[in-house]
């Protein structure tokens, strides 16, 4: 699969989203670092969870600092799901 954009970021920002998918197996709450879709504008793409929502903030703060994103294009949300017995 080949995905280009301007910022020739969004190969790196699946990547990231496909192991970020893979960290949290197990966990029933964690913020998630999230990216606009490059494609579908209603979707969001995981780049990275965090324990705390501080954690993800930061994280957030950090990629629009090195430019890697716009603000715009980022959100961080709190994630919950049912617990598996």
């Amino acid at each position: 699969m080949s995905v280009t954009g301007a910022d020739g970021n969004e190969a790196l920002f699946l990547v990231l989203a496909d192991a970020a998918v893979r960290s949290v197996k197990g966990l029933e709450s964690y913020w998630s670092l999230q990216r606009r879709h490059p494609v579908d504008e209603h979707r969001w793409l995981d780049l990275a969870h965090y324990l705390s929502r501080g954690d993800a903030e930061l994280a957030l703060d950090r990629v629009v600092e090195n430019a890697h994103a716009d603000r715009h294009e980022l959100r961080v949300e709190q994630i919950r799901r049912k617990p598996t017995h």
